[in-house]
């Protein structure tokens, strides 16, 4: 009885963990290209090439 209840609650918790990263996806993606922007020296055009795939990602629900 026990191991279900535990069962059930870890069911529930992954499911919950789901719908809060689903959540944070587009924030996190966002904060992702940031962080490649900072970490690398990039010309205009590869930022607005990194912007495009973003756009393109977030149309089609695409994760990176």
């Amino acid at each position: 009885m026990i191991d279900e209840i535990k069962k059930y609650v870890k069911e529930i918790l992954m499911i919950v963990e789901f719908e809060i990263w689903e959540r944070n996806r587009e924030k996190h993606m966002i904060l992702q290209t940031r962080n490649i922007q900072n970490n690398m020296t990039m010309l205009p055009y590869e930022s607005d090439f990194l912007c495009l795939i973003h756009d393109y990602c977030k149309m089609n629900r695409i994760m990176v």
